[in-house]
């Protein structure tokens, strides 16, 4: 008969992970990371230029609105852009009788990200919600400058 020896495992000959296996993972973890880290900041810029372009169509719906409902001239304004503060939305009444702000909205800074280019920075619209004069607002998106929005008033 013959026998079979089971062969036994000694501790030192157990094989572990090598140096170049690491570097092999490690190498890989790197390449697949390349890829995902400029998706996801593209996607944040995206959602950025996004919102504020819901927004500003939401102001100048809101504009339009207040000024059917009061039956008074309406103003969107938006703030020049300066490298030194945010531009801001804000709406207010156009008479003489009552200047500043529309107390139903708050203004609304733009966020630090997105750079607005209206043709004009004052949209009036008449008591029957309609503009006085046409125009586009561009949203550039700072992080990507290739991703923009254009706002028709009309």
């Amino acid at each position: 008969m013959m026998k079979i020896q089971q062969a036994s495992r000694s501790p030192c000959s157990s094989r572990g992970i090598t140096l170049v296996e690491v570097l092999i993972v490690i190498s890989v973890l790197a390449i697949i990371l390349s890829f995902a880290i400029p998706s996801a900041s593209g996607a944040a810029a995206r959602a950025e230029l996004r919102a504020a372009t819901e927004n500003l169509e939401y102001s100048i719906s809101a504009a339009r609105n207040v000024a059917r409902i009061t039956e008074s001239p309406v103003t969107l304004h938006i703030s020049a852009s300066g490298d030194q503060s945010a531009q801001i939305v804000s709406l207010a009444q156009a008479d003489a009788g009552s200047r500043g702000a529309h107390p139903d909205m708050q203004p609304y800074p733009i966020p630090d990200s997105v750079d607005v280019l209206p043709d004009r920075p004052l949209f009036l619209f008449d008591r029957r919600g309609l503009v006085d004069r046409t125009g586009q607002i561009r949203l550039v998106s700072k992080l990507d400058p290739d991703l923009s929005a254009t706002l028709e008033v009309r």
